[in-house]
């Protein structure tokens, strides 16, 4: 800490003479003292170099640059930071650890007492219980939440998640994050895609919401409608309900068999055929053992077409 004070003074007696710069030509590890709080603090840096703009002092930080925040390590090639404002920019493979949570990206933006970080381009956060990729993540450390903008992709449990934007929250008691996707959603799962313009899962109930022209794609069968709910029980589906405009299609393929007599010999001629089973309803309920399709019941002016013939 004399140390850092002896810099300040050092740099103040050199303002005075006119220098409005003090750049450190020897390397340096410079190691702080605090208390344990949630202030941003610089632990280290290999070279320091203190400049004045318009009257505020920035220091430009380089090699090994390491940063507190509470239980946040931050690391970076090199950074600016405003102590005064305790806002700062890292730059270069910068990287966040906070017990089993771990963020990546090339630059990152703290704001420390608003307790906002913006993580810019190649940014991946995860810990053991999900893994995120986007563009560009907007994360307030200290709800436990984040809005991925641009490439987002979500992975939890069984489930990838892909999206314009995905605002999460993360539930601590449920190990995992409920979250909204927004924009070109999609979501795999066991083979099973679902797509829609709006998506929204409450964890902490096992239940989803799909919204703008949501559809599902499951073992060549597709369900549609103007909403469709999915409820899960410990993250396998359980059942789906549509409210209205309920639409289900299967595709049916097999053979059609014909006899013709010709030169007196009976001969048998067979080809393939491929129909689609239409069903449309005000209301579908659809329900689902081990998280595979069981049986569905449609309900409210139902209409079925349906193909029977010889199947391979």
């Amino acid at each position: 800490m004399r140390f850092y004070n002896f810099l300040k003074h050092f740099n103040s007696q050199r303002k005075k003479k006119g220098h409005r710069v003090l750049f450190l030509i020897l390397s340096f590890s410079l190691s702080l003292s605090f208390a344990q709080d949630d202030r941003l603090r610089l632990k280290q840096a290999d070279v320091l170099e203190n400049v004045t703009v318009d009257g505020k002092s920035i220091q430009y930080l380089r090699g090994n640059v390491i940063f507190h925040k509470g239980d946040k390590v931050m690391n970076c090639d090199w950074a600016r930071f405003d102590q005064k404002t305790e806002q700062g920019f890292l730059f270069g493979n910068v990287s966040m650890v906070e017990d089993v949570q771990n963020l990546t990206c090339d630059s990152l933006f703290v704001d420390s007492p608003k307790d906002i970080m913006i993580a810019y381009s190649n940014t991946h956060v995860w810990d053991t219980t999900y893994s995120l990729v986007t563009d560009t993540l907007f994360y307030f450390s200290e709800l436990d939440s984040g809005s991925a903008n641009g490439n987002t992709t979500l992975i939890q449990d069984k489930q990838t998640i892909k999206g314009d934007r995905i605002e999460y929250f993360e539930i601590p008691e449920s190990d995992g994050v409920s979250y909204a996707a927004r924009g070109n959603v999609s979501i795999t799962e066991e083979g099973r895609l679902a797509t829609c313009g709006e998506a929204i899962y409450d964890r902490e109930n096992g239940k989803t919401t799909l919204r703008i022209k949501p559809k599902i794609l499951d073992n060549n069968q597709t369900i549609s409608g103007s909403e469709i709910f999915l409820e899960y029980d410990e993250d396998v589906l359980k059942s789906l309900f549509i409210p209205s405009d309920a639409h289900a299609t299967h595709p049916s393929t097999g053979v059609r068999q014909w006899m013709e007599i010709v030169d007196e010999d009976t001969l048998t001629f067979e080809d393939s055929l491929s129909f689609t089973d239409d069903m449309t309803g005000s209301i579908l309920r659809g329900f689902f053992t081990d998280g595979l399709m069981d049986s569905m019941r449609l309900e409210g002016m139902a209409t079925t077409n349906y193909f029977e013939f010889c199947r391979k």
